[in-house]
């Protein structure tokens, strides 16, 4: 996740009642943006998610509950509930995700992933929702996966769906002793410090897909699509280029962004023989062949974690189709990156989201509705906004 110094403890907030969420927008022609708070009150929130079409937003807090937004208000209930699985202890840990099945109209089925109570490790699970009940999922649990942790750091935990009905999953590098980087970036025999493709329709708990790369590859696990990550906290597929967006949460120098074709596998993006496009400490290895990332910026000053979002393809801001918006934890601020051919165009959209210095406050994710419209989550404050023409 991000890997900021210190979480501040939040006192218990009223949930406050926003309007009523927005009727189908008239599409801006203009690049002009605000933010519309949607909710405040919450718990940590790091996601929220919709199945497509939906009107509800659910949005995950970290601490192990799932609410739901519906015509502007909180249900009173949460949708699910792990808080008796879940331990938020240590900043980086709790639940992390929430990812609806494609089918999810026909089947139910739900994933996330979370920071387990007993052990601290990482894991996937899968629900499925009551079928009397379309705001309660049932608590039956039916577990995919666990990647053992060697500290409270780094575990990371986006879901994504990628071409061909595969779950992606990105798992963190397991944190640092001091300053010495964990060595899991380059070793493919363990699932940190990777991105996971699993066919999760396939085989049970899962299968792996057949042209993962490293399958046939001995001590290596077959789940690595790419590995040389640190803590790619959030990714996206562009549906519509085919691009995999990756933010990846520097050590001390560097934040970086990766953008790979997605049919394109077994990438290197190098941590910890680099970070973000910089050689570490003169590595012997420094020479050999990794990943480019797409562009990368200097760390904040004792605190840094770049917030990967989401490209954005919805209907309602046309402007910035293809934009992928991102943030950072620390230096606060909201930013959209644009491919132009092989090369970015940054946009800094701080100034027209936040004039008055006081939402962009610690920004754990972004969210997406189920018309593909973006929303900005604060960690600190409890607030979600919505992205809307100005």
């Amino acid at each position: 996740m991000f890997a900021p110094p210190l979480v501040l403890a939040l006192p218990v907030l009223a949930l406050l009642a926003a309007p009523a969420m927005a009727a189908p927008c008239t599409p801006s022609t203009g690049r002009d943006l605000s933010l519309e708070e949607v909710v405040s009150g919450l718990r940590h929130p790091t996601a929220a998610v919709a199945p497509e079409g939906d009107p509800r937003l659910f949005i995950v807090e970290q601490g192990g509950t799932v609410r739901v937004l519906e015509e502007g208000r909180l249900r009173p209930k949460p949708f699910l509930d792990l808080r008796h699985y879940v331990t938020d202890a240590f900043a980086e840990q709790g639940l992390y995700s929430l990812l609806f099945h494609p089918r999810y109209a026909e089947n139910g089925r739900l994933f996330v992933t979370y920071t387990e109570r007993d052990f601290g490790d990482l894991v996937l699970a899968e629900y499925r929702v009551d079928p009397a009940d379309p705001n309660r999922a049932l608590s039956v649990e039916k577990r995919l996966l666990r990647v053992p942790q060697p500290t409270s750091f780094h575990q990371a935990g986006g879901l994504a769906w990628g071409p061909g009905g595969l779950l992606w999953m990105g798992v963190g590098d397991g944190g640092t002793h001091g300053n010495t980087p964990s060595p899991a970036g380059q070793d493919r025999s363990n699932l940190r410090a990777t991105m996971l493709r699993l066919d999760v329709d396939g085989g049970s708990p899962y299968a792996v897909p057949p042209d993962n790369p490293f399958l046939r590859e001995e001590g290596v696990r077959p789940e690595i699509a790419h590995y040389g990550l640190r803590n790619p906290w959030r990714f996206d597929f562009d549906p519509v280029t085919g691009h995999l967006w990756i933010a990846d949460t520097g050590h001390y120098e560097r934040e970086e962004v990766n953008r790979v074709r997605a049919t394109e596998l077994g990438h290197n993006f190098g941590w910890a023989v680099r970070e973000g496009g910089v050689c570490r400490d003169d590595n012997p290895r420094c020479g050999e062949s990794f990943t480019e990332p797409f562009f990368d910026y200097p760390a904040g000053d004792g605190c840094n974690g770049v917030i990967g979002g989401y490209v954005y393809r919805g209907a309602c801001l046309p402007a910035w189709q293809g934009a992928f918006f991102y943030a950072d934890f620390c230096n606060r601020f909201v930013r959209a990156a644009e491919a132009v051919g092989d090369k970015p165009k940054i946009t800094d959209l701080t100034a027209q989201l936040d004039p008055a210095g006081d939402r962009l406050v610690a920004i754990s994710s972004f969210g997406r509705d189920g018309a593909g419209e973006l929303y900005v989550l604060s960690h600190l404050s409890g607030a979600v906004y919505r992205i809307v023409a100005r």
